[in-house]
């Protein structure tokens, strides 16, 4: 979580650390999801996904986004997905 996405989600990084990204993007969750279990399954990166959803709590405002999704390593065993 950074300040930037943060805001743009009307909060503050404080609020949001801790919570998952299902709880933080419902409505792009279901697409987010096949990358994150691509990504824990292979341990390799997935790179430069558009992907289209909601700004802040207004569904009109809609964005679309390129993202890319990499393994999260820690004593060489994947403890999570990074996004970027």
């Amino acid at each position: 979580m950074n300040e930037a996405l943060a805001a743009a989600n009307g909060s503050t990084v404080a609020e949001l650390v801790g919570r998952t990204v299902e709880e933080l993007a419902p409505d792009m969750w279901p697409d987010l999801e096949l990358s994150f279990r691509r990504v824990l399954d292979s341990g390799e990166a997935i790179l430069d996904i558009e992907m289209d959803g909601p700004v802040t709590d207004d569904p009109a405002d809609r964005r679309r986004y390129l993202t890319s999704h990499y393994p999260v390593s820690a004593d060489d065993v994947i403890i999570g997905v990074g996004i970027i």
